[in-house]
């Protein structure tokens, strides 16, 4: 709604709204500055009232006070004395973060000096002062285009403001000023770096705004022939007005009204919060390279701590399954080796089982097999074990069951095995028959010599069991020893402890055999990883500071160069907090990125590494083991942790942004 229209809604109000009250007045307005010994009075006691619709030209030499009395009447410098009055109230009875608000919501801003939000295209840099404010992005938007398409900008919507020419750009910040719809126009020199022509058009503009929209203007200038546009022209000389010439003085009475009837809906913090998100990460993209090197500083020493943490995990999970799987670390593996002396029959089982501290013994039989099922033919292994040896192993059944008895001729499926014998459902082999041509080795037998004995059986599928990338299957010992096994592999010898476990491995290793134990590839896996976790944990500690110092830097660079764009921010009516939290965002980002490329690292490292010692595992006979878990717990706190480092490192550059006075920021070169 246009202010025009907001009059005549006053006709009916006279009698309750006070005449002759001014929109702005200073009452005796004095400032010094102090530069070194020197005490310069930059304004002697100014008082001025300002109604509104009026058109007032400040005009006099340079240091004259008129840039000081301007700033004033922004908020952005506390006079030493005197009162700023914005009907009627002052405005220094507000705290900095509230000024802000106000001078956003109240006064529209016009610079000699076009200064703009680099991350922001055109028509981000418009809507700065509405978006800044938690409004709607619809409505920010739809405004922004209205007032873009009436100055002619609105082919030039994603442009950035540097690509416009001088003219342009300052006719842009007039559309900047306007996008709040505010009732006070102030400008600072908008013509000083402009062409005649240029200055012209753009003094056209505000006086067209002063008499249409009703606007009450406030211009700085050194120009005096600005003061045919005036119905005030105010002449300053040495901090002090020496002259006032009225032009045609307007109505005082709306002062009251238009400052307590915001011309646009109420803000959201939540969408104030987005934006600033949304800045923060387009700030983020404007300098990709040194962001992504300070986020790869981040990723390095969380996918450090979190590859070391999930070693960790891994090694207390093994030593919390085997305190409550004991019978893991009592077990040895027992098999000839490489030698052609001893061999394992019954009587060596029997020799075994008669050790101290043994609990039992568990014979083994591996053969190569040719499988075949329905035309389907696959080359695998049968594992020969009776019940107990069996419920060692634990293979997870699929489909089906155990087998019925220790010599029936039955067999357990491996999923790869069925899958290369062409089964697409599980249950449907199970009860069939698979037809095993089996190469019985000489020391499986007690013929001797040394050619292999094929022999063909028939054996009868009672379940599958999900493991394994190689075709096998498992049989019953007893059933084996039908095709003339009379001979082991090797064997599974249980102790009665794990404290056991090294006495009982010395004597069979006597006996001429080779012995391993899970406790072996563990032992050694901590001698490894021991030296590995140091290393580890060392340079994760000079990643995580190096990555701090590399933030701390990247946001001190970033405060730099954002000096002038903070002062822009403030004038525009960004809170300190709000300064603080694009920071702090920036640094979130930055962090974030990193820490969630660290965990990915980490991730597929440690996958990486339990793929290879579980392929080492089978074809070693071992049990596959996990030595790098990645809890979801661990992966929170990782992300925690990046989140810590984030805003640890951004916390000094955030306060120290946030606590750039304005002034300062826009004076930065």
């Amino acid at each position: 709604m246009k202010v025009k229209d907001k009059k005549v809604k006053l006709t009916d109000q006279k009698k309750e709204i006070p005449q002759e009250k001014p929109l702005l007045e200073l009452r005796n307005i004095k400032k010094t500055f102090s530069t070194g010994e020197d005490r310069i009075e930059a304004l002697k006691g100014v008082n001025l009232e300002i109604c509104p619709g009026e058109f007032v030209v400040i005009n006099g030499p340079s240091g004259c006070g008129k840039t000081t009395l301007l700033n004033t009447i922004l908020g952005l410098e506390r006079p030493d004395e005197g009162h700023v009055l914005v009907s009627g109230e002052d405005m220094y009875d507000r705290g900095e973060d509230k000024r802000a608000s106000f001078r956003r919501e109240k006064f529209g801003v016009i610079r000699q000096q076009s200064d703009w939000i680099g991350a922001l295209n055109v028509l981000g840099n418009v809507s700065f002062p509405l978006s800044i404010a938690g409004i709607p992005a619809e409505e920010v938007s739809r405004k922004a285009k209205e007032i873009l398409y009436l100055f002619k900008f609105d082919k030039k919507e994603r442009y950035s403001p540097l690509q416009l020419s001088g003219g342009e750009q300052q006719r842009l910040s007039v559309c900047r000023a306007l996008i709040s719809d505010p009732p006070i126009l102030l400008a600072d020199e908008p013509t000083g770096n402009l062409d005649s022509v240029s200055a012209e058009s753009l003094m056209y503009d505000l006086k067209a705004l002063n008499i249409e929209s009703k606007k009450t203007m406030v211009l700085v200038t050194h120009n005096p022939d600005y003061e045919r546009y005036a119905t005030k022209y105010i002449y300053m000389e040495d901090g002090a007005i020496k002259g006032v010439r009225e032009k045609g003085k307007a109505a005082c009475h709306t002062a009251k009204w238009m400052l307590e009837n915001p011309t646009f809906s109420t803000g959201s913090l939540t969408r104030k919060l987005l934006f600033l998100t949304k800045l923060a990460f387009k700030n983020f993209k404007k300098y990709k390279m040194r962001t992504l090197l300070t986020s790869g500083g981040v990723a390095l020493s969380i996918g450090f701590i979190t590859f070391l943490i999930s070693l960790s995990i891994g090694f207390q999970n093994l030593s919390t399954e085997g305190i409550a799987k004991m019978e893991v670390f009592k077990i040895l593996d027992v098999d000839t080796g490489k030698s052609e002396i001893v061999s394992i029959d019954q009587a060596t089982i029997n020799k075994m089982s008669n050790i101290f501290a043994v609990e039992k013994v568990y014979p083994l039989v591996s053969i190569s097999s040719d499988f075949s099922y329905q035309g389907k033919n696959v080359r695998g292994i049968i594992y020969g074990r009776n019940s107990d040896a069996l419920k060692i192993d634990r293979p997870r059944i699929i489909a089906g069951d155990q087998f019925s008895s220790d010599s029936a001729d039955e067999i357990l499926l491996n999923n790869e095995a069925a899958k290369d014998l062409g089964v697409t459902n599980n249950n449907s082999i199970v009860g069939s028959y698979v037809k095993a041509k089996s190469d019985i080795r000489p020391e499986l037998t007690d013929a001797g010599g040394k050619s292999l004995k094929t022999v063909t059986k028939r054996f009868k599928v009672v379940g599958l069991v999900d493991e394994g990338n190689e075709p096998y299957v498992y049989a019953p010992l007893e059933s084996l020893k039908k095709i003339g096994i009379t001979k082991y592999s090797g064997a599974k010898v249980m102790a009665t402890s794990p404290e056991n476990v090294d006495k009982i491995k010395s004597l069979i290793e006597h006996m001429g055999f080779k012995v391993s134990s899970i406790k072996d590839t563990i032992d050694q896996a901590y001698q490894f990883f021991n030296v590995f976790k140091t290393i580890l944990l060392i340079f994760g500690v000079i990643a995580v500071t190096v990555s701090c110092i590399g933030m701390f830097n990247t946001l001190t660079i970033s405060l730099v160069e954002k000096t002038r764009e903070i002062g822009v921010m403030k004038c525009m009516g960004a809170t300190r907090k709000d300064v603080k939290k694009i920071f702090i965002l920036e640094a979130l980002f930055v962090g974030l990125i990193g820490g969630l490329s660290g965990i990915l690292f980490s991730y597929l490292l440690g996958q990486f590494f339990n793929s290879s010692i579980y392929a080492l595992a089978k074809q070693t006979g071992n049990n596959p083991v996990k030595i790098f878990v990645f809890t979801p717990d661990l992966l929170f706190y990782a992300i925690l942790l990046s989140i810590f480092i984030s805003v640890l490192t951004g916390i000094y550059p955030s306060r120290r942004a946030s606590r750039i006075s304005a002034l300062n920021a826009l004076r930065y070169e």
